[in-house]
């Protein structure tokens, strides 16, 4: 009875680290994903606004000539 207790604890700790790595991994795909999606709308963002060094109003940068 008492190495069954020992196996279980071993099994549960053992689930447990497993849970902690794949808690760590997902959390880690989940910030490719948002790096992923923030690289490509900022992309799409800066191609839709003029470059800053000449924006069409003047007191946030002043436009070179």
């Amino acid at each position: 009875m008492v190495s069954l207790q020992k196996t279980l604890i071993s099994v549960g700790e053992l689930n447990s680290v497993l849970s902690a790595i794949f808690f760590s991994y997902s959390l880690i795909q989940i910030q490719n994903i948002a790096d992923t999606w923030t690289t490509a709308t900022l992309a799409r963002v800066s191609v839709s606004f003029p470059p800053a060094e000449c924006h069409p109003d003047k007191n946030l940068k002043r436009c070179t000539e």
